[in-house]
């Protein structure tokens, strides 16, 4: 664990100094509020918290304290399913969105080489083109 203090705060952005032996993505406390924040970026002894909750109030001074974990979420049982479902059922929009086109794709007449009614240039008007420029 690393114990440091403000140096600055910029919204939910704050500034620790003293935070030498802080890691990437710590979760830390900030102040006495004990806020939760993670370590974003670390320059020498300096750390960059985001910090998830309200900072109005934090200022220079107040110690912060790194936890030496990373951040991490308990998923509760249903809750990767829950996440599965949600995308299995974009693919399967989409997949059908794929297969309605590809229907009307083939029951399209064969094409015949024409664009929009108009035919292709022959080749002899080709050549009488080609000569011309």
């Amino acid at each position: 664990m690393s114990k440091g203090t403000i140096k600055k705060v910029a919204g939910p952005l704050v500034i620790a100094e003293g935070m030498r032996d802080a890691n990437m993505f710590d979760v830390v406390r900030v102040s006495g509020q004990r806020l939760i924040g993670e370590i974003i970026e670390i320059h020498g002894d300096e750390a960059s918290i985001q910090v998830y909750e309200e900072t109005s109030g934090l200022g220079p001074g107040e110690p912060v304290e790194s936890t030496g974990v990373p951040m991490s979420v308990e998923l509760g049982p249903g809750s990767s399913r829950i996440s599965t479902t949600a995308s299995s059922a974009r693919w399967r929009r989409s997949a059908r969105r794929s297969a309605t086109h590809s229907r009307a794709a083939s029951k399209s007449p064969p094409s015949t080489g024409r664009r929009n009614g108009t035919s292709p240039p022959s080749s002899a008007r080709a050549t009488r083109l080609s000569r011309a420029t």
